[in-house]
């Protein structure tokens, strides 16, 4: 619907994420499983580009990057 509401290709949409929590911004076990879920539902099943970040107010760690950049 984005996509159509701004007469965009799909394929040029990419969907960011950030999980925000105190304490350090690096990746922990969840968040490799929480990436796993969004990369299954996302790319695999609904086809859209996106990538996953943790972070703590200050500092953002991509877990999932980017599948393609323009």
């Amino acid at each position: 619907m984005i996509a159509e509401s701004e007469d965009v290709d799909p394929d040029e949409l990419h969907l960011a994420m950030c999980l925000e929590r105190r304490g350090p911004a690096g990746p922990s076990p969840d968040d490799h499983a929480w990436s796993s879920a969004v990369e299954a539902v996302l790319r695999g099943g609904v086809g859209i580009d996106c990538s996953l970040h943790v972070g703590n107010g200050r500092t953002a760690v991509a877990v999932l990057g980017r599948a393609d950049w323009p």
